[in-house]
Protein backbone atom coordinates (compact mmCIF):
# COMPACT_ATOMS: atom_id res chain seq x y z
CA UNK A 1 0.00 0.00 0.00
CA UNK A 2 0.81 3.74 -0.16
CA UNK A 3 3.97 4.81 2.03
CA UNK A 4 3.60 6.47 5.26
CA UNK A 5 5.02 9.60 6.00
CA UNK A 6 7.68 9.95 8.91
CA UNK A 7 8.21 13.67 10.86
CA UNK A 8 9.79 14.01 13.18
CA UNK A 9 9.89 16.90 15.94
CA UNK A 10 13.26 18.46 14.72
CA UNK A 11 11.68 17.95 10.88
CA UNK A 12 8.48 19.02 11.93
CA UNK A 13 9.89 22.81 13.86
CA UNK A 14 12.23 22.90 10.79
CA UNK A 15 8.67 22.88 8.55
CA UNK A 16 6.97 24.78 10.58
CA UNK A 17 7.58 27.88 8.19
CA UNK A 18 6.33 26.02 4.90
CA UNK A 19 2.74 25.89 5.05
CA UNK A 20 0.67 28.69 6.25
CA UNK A 21 -2.81 28.57 7.39
CA UNK A 22 -5.76 30.38 4.91
CA UNK A 23 -6.65 33.76 5.14
CA UNK A 24 -9.92 32.82 5.35
CA UNK A 25 -11.51 29.66 7.11
CA UNK A 26 -13.61 27.93 4.46
CA UNK A 27 -15.38 25.49 7.09
CA UNK A 28 -16.21 28.09 10.16
CA UNK A 29 -15.46 26.61 13.68
CA UNK A 30 -18.56 25.06 15.27
CA UNK A 31 -19.35 26.74 18.73
CA UNK A 32 -20.88 25.02 21.23
CA UNK A 33 -22.54 27.30 23.45
CA UNK A 34 -22.33 24.64 26.83
CA UNK A 35 -19.04 23.77 26.73
CA UNK A 36 -17.52 26.75 24.69
CA UNK A 37 -18.12 29.00 27.60
CA UNK A 38 -16.06 26.05 29.92
CA UNK A 39 -12.94 26.15 27.76
CA UNK A 40 -11.08 29.59 29.62
CA UNK A 41 -8.55 31.89 27.79
CA UNK A 42 -6.00 29.54 27.59
CA UNK A 43 -8.18 26.70 26.11
CA UNK A 44 -9.93 28.67 23.48
CA UNK A 45 -6.75 29.62 22.50
CA UNK A 46 -5.39 25.93 22.16
CA UNK A 47 -9.12 25.69 20.18
CA UNK A 48 -7.96 28.24 17.65
CA UNK A 49 -4.80 26.97 17.11
CA UNK A 50 -6.46 23.64 16.29
CA UNK A 51 -8.94 24.99 13.82
CA UNK A 52 -6.39 27.22 11.89
CA UNK A 53 -4.42 23.99 11.32
CA UNK A 54 -6.83 22.13 10.48
CA UNK A 55 -8.19 23.97 8.11
CA UNK A 56 -4.99 23.56 5.82
CA UNK A 57 -5.99 19.66 6.32
CA UNK A 58 -9.38 20.43 5.11
CA UNK A 59 -8.08 22.33 2.66
CA UNK A 60 -6.12 19.60 1.45
CA UNK A 61 -8.49 17.07 0.95
CA UNK A 62 -11.15 19.03 -0.43
CA UNK A 63 -8.38 20.82 -2.93
CA UNK A 64 -6.74 17.09 -3.91
CA UNK A 65 -10.13 15.02 -5.10
CA UNK A 66 -10.11 12.94 -2.31
CA UNK A 67 -13.72 13.93 -1.10
CA UNK A 68 -16.25 12.31 -2.26
CA UNK A 69 -19.13 14.12 -3.59
CA UNK A 70 -22.25 12.95 -3.27
CA UNK A 71 -24.88 15.52 -1.70
CA UNK A 72 -27.63 12.93 -1.62
CA UNK A 73 -26.22 10.31 0.68
CA UNK A 74 -24.22 13.29 2.77
CA UNK A 75 -27.55 14.77 3.83
CA UNK A 76 -28.92 11.21 4.71
CA UNK A 77 -25.73 10.88 7.27
CA UNK A 78 -26.03 14.20 8.63
CA UNK A 79 -29.94 13.30 8.96
CA UNK A 80 -28.70 10.62 11.20
CA UNK A 81 -28.33 12.39 14.51
CA UNK A 82 -30.86 15.54 14.91
CA UNK A 83 -29.08 17.85 16.94
CA UNK A 84 -32.23 18.70 19.08
CA UNK A 85 -32.14 15.09 20.44
CA UNK A 86 -28.52 15.88 21.85
CA UNK A 87 -29.68 17.54 25.42
CA UNK A 88 -28.78 21.15 26.46
CA UNK A 89 -25.69 20.22 26.33
CA UNK A 90 -25.85 20.20 22.32
CA UNK A 91 -27.09 23.99 22.12
CA UNK A 92 -25.63 26.18 19.65
CA UNK A 93 -24.07 22.68 18.01
CA UNK A 94 -24.16 21.86 13.89
CA UNK A 95 -22.37 19.65 12.06
CA UNK A 96 -20.82 19.23 8.76
CA UNK A 97 -20.65 15.61 6.78
CA UNK A 98 -17.71 14.60 4.17
CA UNK A 99 -17.02 11.27 2.41
CA UNK A 100 -13.11 10.60 2.42
CA UNK A 101 -11.99 8.14 -0.75
CA UNK A 102 -10.53 5.82 1.90
CA UNK A 103 -10.61 2.41 2.41
CA UNK A 104 -10.17 2.55 5.91
CA UNK A 105 -12.68 1.79 8.52
CA UNK A 106 -12.90 5.13 9.71
CA UNK A 107 -14.34 8.27 10.76
CA UNK A 108 -13.23 11.28 12.24
CA UNK A 109 -13.87 14.67 13.51
CA UNK A 110 -12.19 18.01 12.65
CA UNK A 111 -11.51 20.80 15.39
CA UNK A 112 -13.46 23.14 13.38
CA UNK A 113 -16.70 20.33 13.72
CA UNK A 114 -16.24 18.86 10.42
CA UNK A 115 -17.37 15.01 10.11
CA UNK A 116 -15.63 13.07 7.64
CA UNK A 117 -16.70 9.71 6.87
CA UNK A 118 -14.49 6.99 5.27
CA UNK A 119 -15.33 5.10 2.07
CA UNK A 120 -14.28 1.89 3.39
CA UNK A 121 -16.57 2.25 6.28
CA UNK A 122 -19.42 3.19 4.56
CA UNK A 123 -18.12 -0.16 2.18
CA UNK A 124 -18.68 -2.80 5.49
CA UNK A 125 -21.61 -1.20 7.29
CA UNK A 126 -25.05 -3.30 6.73
CA UNK A 127 -27.75 -0.58 7.08
CA UNK A 128 -28.20 3.52 8.89
CA UNK A 129 -28.73 2.11 11.71
CA UNK A 130 -25.05 1.10 12.53
CA UNK A 131 -23.68 4.73 10.57
CA UNK A 132 -26.03 6.41 12.99
CA UNK A 133 -23.87 4.79 15.91
CA UNK A 134 -20.71 6.09 14.03
CA UNK A 135 -22.14 9.53 13.81
CA UNK A 136 -23.24 9.47 17.13
CA UNK A 137 -19.81 8.23 18.46
CA UNK A 138 -18.43 10.96 16.42
CA UNK A 139 -20.42 13.88 17.43
CA UNK A 140 -20.28 13.48 20.97
CA UNK A 141 -16.16 14.19 20.72
CA UNK A 142 -16.88 17.35 19.18
CA UNK A 143 -19.77 18.23 21.50
CA UNK A 144 -17.24 17.62 24.10
CA UNK A 145 -14.81 19.54 22.56
CA UNK A 146 -12.72 16.53 23.38
CA UNK A 147 -9.90 17.20 20.29
CA UNK A 148 -9.05 20.65 22.21
CA UNK A 149 -8.53 18.74 25.74
CA UNK A 150 -6.42 16.25 24.23
CA UNK A 151 -4.32 18.54 22.54
CA UNK A 152 -3.78 20.25 25.63
CA UNK A 153 -2.36 16.65 27.21
CA UNK A 154 -0.53 15.75 23.91
CA UNK A 155 1.03 19.12 22.58
CA UNK A 156 3.56 19.06 25.13
CA UNK A 157 4.79 15.11 25.54
CA UNK A 158 8.29 14.42 23.81
CA UNK A 159 6.95 10.58 22.91
CA UNK A 160 3.74 12.31 21.10
CA UNK A 161 6.60 13.30 18.04
CA UNK A 162 8.43 9.90 18.47
CA UNK A 163 6.86 8.03 15.78
CA UNK A 164 4.52 10.48 14.13
CA UNK A 165 3.30 9.03 11.12
CA UNK A 166 0.21 9.93 9.52
CA UNK A 167 -0.80 8.27 5.79
CA UNK A 168 -1.08 10.63 3.16
CA UNK A 169 -2.34 7.86 1.18
CA UNK A 170 -4.60 6.21 0.45
CA UNK A 171 -6.79 9.52 -0.22
CA UNK A 172 -3.48 11.00 -1.72
CA UNK A 173 -2.86 8.06 -3.74
CA UNK A 174 -6.34 8.36 -5.22
CA UNK A 175 -5.81 11.94 -5.91
CA UNK A 176 -2.58 11.14 -8.39
CA UNK A 177 -4.35 8.57 -9.84
CA UNK A 178 -7.67 10.56 -10.52
CA UNK A 179 -5.16 13.40 -11.66
CA UNK A 180 -1.92 14.58 -12.90
CA UNK A 181 1.59 13.46 -11.01
CA UNK A 182 2.19 16.90 -9.98
CA UNK A 183 -1.34 16.75 -8.07
CA UNK A 184 -0.10 14.31 -6.43
CA UNK A 185 3.26 15.97 -5.17
CA UNK A 186 1.23 19.08 -4.02
CA UNK A 187 -0.24 17.32 -2.04
CA UNK A 188 1.93 15.24 -0.74
CA UNK A 189 4.11 18.05 -0.20
CA UNK A 190 1.56 20.06 1.74
CA UNK A 191 1.31 17.39 4.13
CA UNK A 192 5.53 17.12 4.52
CA UNK A 193 5.46 20.28 5.29
CA UNK A 194 2.46 21.14 7.84
CA UNK A 195 3.44 22.59 10.83
CA UNK A 196 3.96 21.15 14.41
CA UNK A 197 0.77 22.42 15.37
CA UNK A 198 -1.17 20.90 12.24
CA UNK A 199 0.58 18.15 12.69
CA UNK A 200 -0.74 17.51 16.24
CA UNK A 201 -4.01 18.12 15.42
CA UNK A 202 -4.04 15.70 12.55
CA UNK A 203 -2.76 12.92 14.36
CA UNK A 204 -5.55 13.62 16.92
CA UNK A 205 -7.90 13.75 14.29
CA UNK A 206 -6.50 9.84 13.25
CA UNK A 207 -5.60 8.38 16.54
CA UNK A 208 -8.57 9.57 19.02
CA UNK A 209 -8.92 9.77 22.29
CA UNK A 210 -8.50 8.41 25.88
CA UNK A 211 -9.95 5.56 26.16
CA UNK A 212 -12.29 7.51 29.01
CA UNK A 213 -13.66 9.47 26.38
CA UNK A 214 -14.07 6.59 23.43
CA UNK A 215 -16.06 4.66 26.35
CA UNK A 216 -18.18 7.88 27.07
CA UNK A 217 -18.95 8.16 23.24
CA UNK A 218 -19.73 4.97 22.49
CA UNK A 219 -22.32 4.88 25.61
CA UNK A 220 -23.79 8.47 23.64
CA UNK A 221 -24.13 6.34 20.34
CA UNK A 222 -26.24 3.77 22.55
CA UNK A 223 -28.01 6.19 24.14
CA UNK A 224 -29.04 7.94 20.25
CA UNK A 225 -30.19 4.63 19.17
CA UNK A 226 -32.44 4.22 22.16
CA UNK A 227 -33.47 7.46 22.21
CA UNK A 228 -34.48 6.71 18.31
CA UNK A 229 -36.17 3.59 18.82
CA UNK A 230 -33.52 1.60 17.08
CA UNK A 231 -31.60 -1.59 17.96
CA UNK A 232 -28.85 -0.91 20.42
CA UNK A 233 -27.47 -4.08 19.53
CA UNK A 234 -26.68 -2.47 15.96
CA UNK A 235 -23.35 -0.97 18.04
CA UNK A 236 -22.19 -4.47 18.71
CA UNK A 237 -22.47 -5.43 15.39
CA UNK A 238 -20.67 -2.35 14.57
CA UNK A 239 -17.96 -3.87 16.96
CA UNK A 240 -18.05 -7.31 15.32
CA UNK A 241 -16.75 -5.60 12.06
CA UNK A 242 -14.03 -4.37 13.43
CA UNK A 243 -13.01 -7.53 15.16
CA UNK A 244 -13.24 -9.38 11.83
CA UNK A 245 -11.32 -6.86 9.88
CA UNK A 246 -8.49 -7.43 13.15
CA UNK A 247 -8.72 -11.32 12.28
CA UNK A 248 -8.80 -11.58 8.61
CA UNK A 249 -6.36 -8.51 8.02
CA UNK A 250 -2.63 -8.32 8.70
CA UNK A 251 -1.57 -6.35 11.83
CA UNK A 252 0.36 -4.00 9.46
CA UNK A 253 -2.53 -2.40 7.71
CA UNK A 254 -3.38 1.09 8.99
CA UNK A 255 -5.69 0.88 11.58
CA UNK A 256 -7.22 4.74 12.72
CA UNK A 257 -9.13 5.91 16.10
CA UNK A 258 -12.23 3.39 15.66
CA UNK A 259 -9.16 0.66 16.70
CA UNK A 260 -6.45 2.24 18.99
CA UNK A 261 -6.40 3.22 22.09
CA UNK A 262 -9.53 2.12 22.85
CA UNK A 263 -11.04 -1.19 24.67
CA UNK A 264 -11.04 -4.34 22.27
CA UNK A 265 -13.97 -4.59 19.96
CA UNK A 266 -15.05 -7.98 22.17
CA UNK A 267 -14.34 -5.63 25.82
CA UNK A 268 -17.05 -2.77 23.67
CA UNK A 269 -19.47 -5.57 22.47
CA UNK A 270 -19.46 -6.94 26.09
CA UNK A 271 -19.91 -3.33 26.95
CA UNK A 272 -23.09 -3.31 24.95
CA UNK A 273 -24.26 -6.74 26.22
CA UNK A 274 -24.53 -4.90 29.71
CA UNK A 275 -25.93 -1.54 28.69
CA UNK A 276 -28.87 -3.50 26.77
CA UNK A 277 -29.09 -5.44 30.10
CA UNK A 278 -29.16 -2.30 32.77
CA UNK A 279 -31.68 -0.67 29.81
CA UNK A 280 -34.00 -3.45 29.56
CA UNK A 281 -33.57 -4.02 26.60
CA UNK A 282 -34.37 -8.35 25.06
CA UNK A 283 -31.53 -9.95 24.59
CA UNK A 284 -30.14 -9.61 20.47
CA UNK A 285 -33.00 -10.20 17.91
CA UNK A 286 -30.68 -11.07 14.95
CA UNK A 287 -29.50 -8.78 12.26
CA UNK A 288 -32.55 -6.57 10.94
CA UNK A 289 -33.76 -7.33 7.06
CA UNK A 290 -31.65 -5.87 4.32
CA UNK A 291 -31.34 -1.95 4.36
CA UNK A 292 -31.71 -1.50 0.74
CA UNK A 293 -32.06 2.31 0.89
CA UNK A 294 -28.66 1.96 2.65
CA UNK A 295 -26.70 -0.30 0.11
CA UNK A 296 -28.59 1.97 -3.22
CA UNK A 297 -27.51 5.78 -1.31
CA UNK A 298 -23.95 3.51 -1.04
CA UNK A 299 -23.79 1.84 -3.94
CA UNK A 300 -21.94 4.18 -5.91
CA UNK A 301 -19.34 4.96 -3.37
CA UNK A 302 -19.00 1.41 -2.14
CA UNK A 303 -17.57 0.34 -5.67
CA UNK A 304 -15.30 3.59 -5.65
CA UNK A 305 -13.81 2.17 -2.46
CA UNK A 306 -13.50 -1.25 -4.33
CA UNK A 307 -11.35 0.21 -6.95
CA UNK A 308 -9.33 2.34 -4.70
CA UNK A 309 -8.66 -1.07 -2.98
CA UNK A 310 -7.47 -2.25 -5.93
CA UNK A 311 -5.24 0.73 -6.70
CA UNK A 312 -3.34 0.57 -3.72
CA UNK A 313 -3.28 -3.92 -3.94
CA UNK A 314 -5.61 -4.56 -1.16
CA UNK A 315 -7.46 -7.13 -3.44
CA UNK A 316 -8.59 -9.31 -1.25
CA UNK A 317 -10.92 -6.42 0.57
CA UNK A 318 -11.78 -4.81 -3.26
CA UNK A 319 -13.31 -9.05 -3.40
CA UNK A 320 -14.76 -8.18 0.30
CA UNK A 321 -16.83 -5.32 -1.07
CA UNK A 322 -17.97 -6.34 -4.37
CA UNK A 323 -19.11 -9.29 -3.15
CA UNK A 324 -21.36 -7.77 -0.63
CA UNK A 325 -22.57 -5.59 -3.60
CA UNK A 326 -23.32 -8.30 -5.96
CA UNK A 327 -25.27 -10.04 -3.73
CA UNK A 328 -27.59 -7.07 -3.51
CA UNK A 329 -26.83 -5.66 -6.80
CA UNK A 330 -26.23 -9.05 -9.35
CA UNK A 331 -26.89 -7.25 -12.31
CA UNK A 332 -24.64 -4.06 -11.77
CA UNK A 333 -21.84 -4.44 -14.81
CA UNK A 334 -19.36 -2.33 -12.77
CA UNK A 335 -19.83 -5.07 -10.13
CA UNK A 336 -18.80 -7.43 -12.28
CA UNK A 337 -15.74 -5.61 -13.54
CA UNK A 338 -14.76 -5.09 -10.38
CA UNK A 339 -14.42 -8.45 -9.51
CA UNK A 340 -13.38 -9.41 -12.95
CA UNK A 341 -10.31 -7.08 -12.29
CA UNK A 342 -9.51 -8.36 -8.85
CA UNK A 343 -8.88 -11.82 -10.05
CA UNK A 344 -7.29 -10.92 -12.81
CA UNK A 345 -4.83 -9.09 -10.34
CA UNK A 346 -4.78 -12.21 -8.05
CA UNK A 347 -4.04 -14.21 -11.49
CA UNK A 348 -0.92 -12.39 -12.04
CA UNK A 349 -0.03 -12.49 -8.55
CA UNK A 350 -0.78 -13.50 -5.25
CA UNK A 351 1.90 -12.61 -3.09
CA UNK A 352 0.65 -9.44 -2.11
CA UNK A 353 -1.72 -11.34 -0.12
CA UNK A 354 0.59 -12.37 1.92
CA UNK A 355 0.82 -9.41 3.24
CA UNK A 356 -2.97 -7.99 3.09
CA UNK A 357 -4.03 -11.05 4.99
CA UNK A 358 -3.20 -12.13 8.80
CA UNK A 359 -1.07 -15.76 9.12
CA UNK A 360 -4.02 -17.70 9.50
CA UNK A 361 -5.69 -16.43 6.57
CA UNK A 362 -2.50 -16.45 4.14
CA UNK A 363 -2.11 -20.36 5.10
CA UNK A 364 -5.66 -21.10 3.62
CA UNK A 365 -4.35 -19.73 0.58
CA UNK A 366 -1.13 -20.78 0.00
CA UNK A 367 -1.73 -24.66 0.43
CA UNK A 368 -3.18 -24.84 -2.85
CA UNK A 369 -0.92 -24.84 -5.75
CA UNK A 370 -0.09 -21.50 -7.22
CA UNK A 371 -0.77 -22.25 -10.64
CA UNK A 372 -3.61 -24.20 -10.24
CA UNK A 373 -4.67 -20.90 -8.22
CA UNK A 374 -3.43 -19.09 -11.38
CA UNK A 375 -5.48 -20.61 -13.81
CA UNK A 376 -8.87 -20.65 -11.85
CA UNK A 377 -8.91 -16.92 -11.29
CA UNK A 378 -8.07 -16.41 -14.78
CA UNK A 379 -11.38 -18.16 -15.34
CA UNK A 380 -13.41 -16.03 -13.13
CA UNK A 381 -12.13 -13.21 -13.93
CA UNK A 382 -12.78 -13.89 -17.75
CA UNK A 383 -16.26 -15.32 -16.75
CA UNK A 384 -16.81 -11.72 -14.52
CA UNK A 385 -15.72 -9.54 -17.18
CA UNK A 386 -17.65 -11.39 -20.49
CA UNK A 387 -21.05 -11.16 -17.89
CA UNK A 388 -20.26 -7.44 -17.64
CA UNK A 389 -20.41 -7.24 -21.12
CA UNK A 390 -23.23 -8.72 -21.60
CA UNK A 391 -25.39 -6.99 -18.64
CA UNK A 392 -24.22 -3.57 -20.59
CA UNK A 393 -22.56 -3.88 -24.11
CA UNK A 394 -22.11 0.05 -23.42
CA UNK A 395 -19.99 0.01 -20.90
CA UNK A 396 -15.72 -0.19 -22.03
CA UNK A 397 -14.28 -1.41 -19.01
CA UNK A 398 -14.34 -5.37 -19.58
CA UNK A 399 -13.44 -4.66 -23.33
CA UNK A 400 -10.36 -3.62 -21.49
CA UNK A 401 -9.91 -5.85 -18.64
CA UNK A 402 -10.50 -9.03 -21.06
CA UNK A 403 -8.41 -7.87 -23.93
CA UNK A 404 -5.45 -7.64 -21.23
CA UNK A 405 -6.32 -11.28 -20.10
CA UNK A 406 -6.62 -12.42 -24.18
CA UNK A 407 -2.64 -10.69 -24.53
CA UNK A 408 -1.70 -13.03 -20.99
CA UNK A 409 -3.05 -16.17 -22.87
CA UNK A 410 -1.11 -15.47 -26.14
CA UNK A 411 -4.88 -14.80 -28.24
CA UNK A 412 -3.81 -12.10 -29.45
CA UNK A 413 -6.15 -11.53 -32.52
CA UNK A 414 -9.06 -11.77 -29.67
CA UNK A 415 -6.67 -9.77 -27.20
CA UNK A 416 -7.14 -6.83 -30.83
CA UNK A 417 -10.63 -7.30 -31.36
CA UNK A 418 -11.13 -6.19 -27.56
CA UNK A 419 -9.16 -3.86 -27.06
CA UNK A 420 -10.44 -1.81 -30.54
CA UNK A 421 -13.86 -2.67 -28.72
CA UNK A 422 -12.71 -0.33 -26.21
CA UNK A 423 -11.33 2.12 -27.66
CA UNK A 424 -14.59 2.64 -30.03
CA UNK A 425 -16.46 2.59 -26.24
CA UNK A 426 -13.97 4.94 -24.77
CA UNK A 427 -12.63 6.99 -27.55
CA UNK A 428 -11.68 9.64 -24.39
CA UNK A 429 -9.86 7.32 -22.29
CA UNK A 430 -7.08 8.48 -19.92
CA UNK A 431 -5.22 5.59 -21.56
CA UNK A 432 -6.04 5.71 -24.86
CA UNK A 433 -2.62 6.30 -25.83
CA UNK A 434 -1.30 3.10 -23.70
CA UNK A 435 -4.22 1.07 -25.13
CA UNK A 436 -3.03 2.44 -28.58
CA UNK A 437 0.95 1.39 -28.47
CA UNK A 438 -0.67 -2.06 -26.84
CA UNK A 439 -2.44 -2.65 -30.20
CA UNK A 440 0.50 -1.51 -32.43
CA UNK A 441 2.48 -4.21 -30.68
CA UNK A 442 -0.18 -7.03 -30.89
CA UNK A 443 -0.49 -6.22 -34.54
CA UNK A 444 2.89 -6.43 -35.10
CA UNK A 445 3.12 -9.75 -33.63
CA UNK A 446 0.29 -11.21 -35.52
CA UNK A 447 1.82 -10.26 -38.37
CA UNK A 448 5.12 -11.34 -37.63
CA UNK A 449 3.26 -14.97 -36.65
CA UNK A 450 1.69 -15.01 -40.33
CA UNK A 451 4.93 -14.09 -42.20
CA UNK A 452 6.23 -17.19 -39.95
CA UNK A 453 3.70 -19.25 -41.63
CA UNK A 454 3.44 -18.24 -44.96
CA UNK A 455 7.33 -18.81 -44.81
CA UNK A 456 7.02 -22.42 -43.75
CA UNK A 457 4.27 -22.72 -46.75
CA UNK A 458 6.60 -22.02 -49.25
CA UNK A 459 9.54 -23.96 -47.85
CA UNK A 460 7.07 -26.93 -48.63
Amino acid sequence: MAARLFLSTSQALAAETLVEAPKELHYPPIHIQVTESKLGPEMSKDKEELVKNSQILEDILHGSGAVYDDPELEKAIQGLVPVDQMGDEARGFYFRVYILKDPNLNAVTTPSGSIYVNSGLLAVLDNFDQLRAVMAHESHHAIGQDMVYEYKNSKDKIGFFKVFNILAAPAVAYAIGESDNSTGKVIANSYTGASVLMSISFQLSLYGYSRGRENDADVYAMEMLEKNHKDVYEVKRLFQKFDDEKQKYSKEIFQTHLFLDHETARQRMDRVEKFAKEHGHPQDPGAPPLDMNYYELTRDVRIVNARLNLRIGRVQHALDDLNRLETVFPKDARVKNGLGEAYAKLAEDRKPLQSELSGKEWKKIKHEKEEDQRVRWAAEAMTYFQNAAALDPSYPDPYRGEALLKETLKENQKAVELFQKYLELAPQAKDHRYVRAKLERLKGLIKKERDKQAEKKGDK
